[in-house]
């Protein structure tokens, strides 16, 4: 059905792509081979899970994921305990009449 692909020859057509982007666009900007170099080595896993050539790509980019996702987590817990405190003012001033009153400390000189 497909006609034979010769897997070797895309790969160095890609590759050759990819060189020719990075030297015309992120030459010497943050973005620079360097750069990029460094924040590949930067995610690659260490001890012996790093040692396999074929897994340490895919443990990088899932300890990135896994970041992500508890960031996400994270954001979500703030969100929840500002939420709570929300309701908690509402409730004491609302309900059981509290006020909270604050004034600015007094400027030295004024």
């Amino acid at each position: 059905m497909f006609p034979e692909m010769e897997w070797d020859s895309i790969l160095a057509g890609v590759d050759q792509f990819w060189s020719d982007f990075r030297d015309q666009f992120l030459d010497d900007g943050v973005l620079s081979s360097s750069a990029i170099q460094g924040v590949a080595d930067f995610t690659k896993p260490v001890g012996p899970m790093g040692d396999s050539g074929f897994l340490a790509p895919l443990i990088g980019v899932a300890g990135l994921l896994a970041g992500l996702l508890l960031t996400g987590v994270a954001l979500g817990a703030l969100g929840a305990l500002l939420g709570a405190l929300l309701a908690l003012g509402f409730l004491l001033v609302r309900v059981y009449g509290i006020s909270f009153e604050m004034s600015p400390f007094p400027m030295p000189g004024a």
